[in-house]
């Protein structure tokens, strides 16, 4: 449903991407399954508590770095970035490695619900469609012929990397 609305607008909804859009949900259950993460209860992760603090005046002259030991998820780095165009703050982390987990949940912020939660869906949308094209052109490139024969080659070669293969594969004349 999540994904069907960030494609909505493109046309990745279509019918001829039916198997494209299959394979990404299986790759993203796949990831969960092989978590190591513990499932648990609903929780709002200790960022966004203290988002929640902050904005209840429980807390008073607030830095706007949060500090964690570890690198935000993705869901609250997309709810920082929603709740930073929403109130205009300036809130940050040392930055998201990318992940979900299971049990995330989102705080209640009744002054800013309203836009924040429109606005962080977007943001999730957002992210849904960038990450199903990486899967989609990630995918083709691994089916394709691209590359064979040179196993050196990385699946984003540098500019020197194409000039090198380009040179190799050109006869000199001599």
């Amino acid at each position: 449903m999540a994904l069907d609305a960030a494609l909505a607008e493109t046309d990745y909804l279509s019918a001829g991407w039916d198997g494209e859009r299959e394979a990404f949900i299986q790759s993203l259950l796949v990831a969960l399954e092989v978590s190591e993460v513990v499932r648990r209860e609903s929780t709002v992760h200790a960022e966004l508590a203290l988002i929640t603090a902050m904005v209840k005046g429980e807390i008073d002259n607030v830095e706007p770095y949060i500090g964690v030991s570890k690198h935000s998820c993705i869901m609250c780095s997309q709810y920082i970035r929603a709740f930073n165009r929403v109130t205009k703050q300036k809130v940050a982390t040392k930055g998201s490695h990318g992940k979900i987990y299971p049990g995330w949940f989102w705080p209640s912020l009744p002054s800013h619900d309203e836009e924040l939660r429109p606005a962080f869906l977007g943001l999730i949308r957002q992210q849904l469609l960038s990450d199903f094209v990486q899967h989609t052109e990630t995918r083709r490139l691994s089916d394709s012929s691209v590359g064979s024969g040179f196993p050196e080659m990385e699946l984003h070669p540098t500019k020197d990397d194409i000039i090198k293969l380009f040179k190799a594969s050109v006869p000199t004349a001599e």
